[in-house]
């Protein structure tokens, strides 16, 4: 009996002794790990509802899931970008740029913060800080072109085209394959009146990608100005099956098409496209210019009539409506009507050349020499100068 209470004694002094030294610092930092990764998993089930709240665009109930997420696990930076992300959403600038900022604190190497701070910028009206934080956020992921293509994007609206150019190059080899790059840079061409080097970038963005509507579209206005007529109809032909339907949208393929008929000089068909754009859209005032312009080419003065007034009464102030006129007043030989129009033409449009050169033919052909030779002078073009000469040597 003894000997059990001896040992009983034993074993409960042992319990004792254990309770009284509590646990070990090993075995703290071990319950603080679990703890720490169950409230990690419990804080990445809130967030996966914050995110798929903030998809639906629920903005209030995701920023109270990613609050409790935040709660559990304060040190996750992705979460503080979505915070951000939902605050740039609502209009809350201040309060997304601190989310930003604690992100990149978190996570230095995260390019996420910076890609949003760059839109942030945007919407700010800072370019400058929009295309560096877009670059920095390249610099942080260069398997990420869209970071590229925002920077030259932001580049190419402030009109700082050869910056936007330098940095599409400088890192082309590795992203030969993707279709954003070569339409920026196609923009950029085309905005730099490189029209065939335009229709380069922008077909092989095409091959890459040959159902975005907008890119089909600058392919389409980029070969039309290259002059590659048959080229352009077969995009256009393209573009239609991708069309959603806007009444806009269509309006400007059919523009286009109808623009690319008259520069290819098929007159015919760009007078049946024409006529039947200003039946369907009578209020089109580039429509109508354009189907005055190709009724004077194929002589329908009838239609060369109507357009002519029709774009005077819809825009009183386009030129191009006076030139029709006086191209009216020729045909009828009207030529004292035909000088006052081209004199209202060149009133509206001192720029234009044409509206010069043809007001000096009339005043030529009327016999006004001085008035012609003054006429010629203000066109200011080669073709001016030369008829400037034979005006000269009729006056000597």
């Amino acid at each position: 009996m003894s000997q059990r209470i001896l040992t009983g004694c034993a074993i409960l002094a042992a319990v004792v002794t254990v309770i009284g030294c509590g646990p070990t610092k090993q075995g703290i930092e071990a319950r603080e790990r679990a703890q720490n990764h169950f409230d990690l998993v419990r804080s990445r089930i809130d967030f996966d509802q914050a995110m798929q709240s903030f998809a639906r665009g629920e903005m209030i109930d995701a920023k109270r899931k990613l609050e409790v997420a935040i709660e559990k696990s304060p040190m996750e930076a992705t979460y503080f970008v979505l915070l951000g992300r939902i605050c740039l959403e609502t209009s809350q600038m201040e309060a997304a740029a601190k989310s930003f900022e604690q992100a990149i604190r978190l996570d230095s190497k995260l390019p996420d913060p910076r890609y949003y701070m760059g839109i942030l910028a945007e919407r700010l009206e800072q370019p400058d800080e929009a295309a560096k934080r877009y670059i920095e956020a390249y610099e942080l992921d260069q398997e990420m072109p869209q970071y590229l293509t925002a920077a030259a994007e932001v580049l190419v609206a402030e009109g700082r085209l050869a910056e936007a150019e330098g940095l599409l190059q400088q890192d082309s080899g590795r992203h030969e394959n993707n279709a954003a790059m070569h339409h920026l840079a196609g923009k950029v061409a085309m905005l730099r009146g490189e029209w065939s080097r335009a229709v380069q970038s922008l077909d092989r963005a095409v091959l890459l990608d040959h159902e975005d509507q907008w890119l089909l579209e600058d392919l389409a206005r980029a070969q039309l100005a290259a002059g590659h007529h048959s080229d352009c109809l077969e995009t256009l032909v393209e573009l239609e099956s991708h069309v959603e339907g806007s009444v806009d949208d269509m309006l400007e393929l059919r523009r286009i098409k109808a623009r690319c008929l008259v520069d290819a000089r098929r007159w015919r068909e760009a007078h049946k496209e024409l006529y039947t754009l200003t039946t369907d859209h009578p209020s089109d005032t580039d429509a109508w210019i354009d189907l005055g312009m190709v009724c004077r080419e194929i002589g329908d003065t009838n239609r060369l009539r109507k357009a002519a007034q029709r774009v005077v009464s819809l825009d009183p102030m386009r030129f191009e409506g006076y030139f029709l006129l006086g191209c009216m007043a020729i045909k009828n030989k009207r030529i004292d009507t035909a000088i006052n129009c081209f004199k209202r033409a060149t009133e509206l449009a001192p720029e234009r050349s044409e509206n010069w050169i043809v007001l000096g033919m009339m005043y030529e052909k009327s016999g006004k020499l001085p008035e012609a030779f003054g006429a010629y002078a203000k066109a200011q073009t080669p073709r001016g100068r030369e008829m400037m000469v034979g005006v000269s040597e009729l006056m000597d």
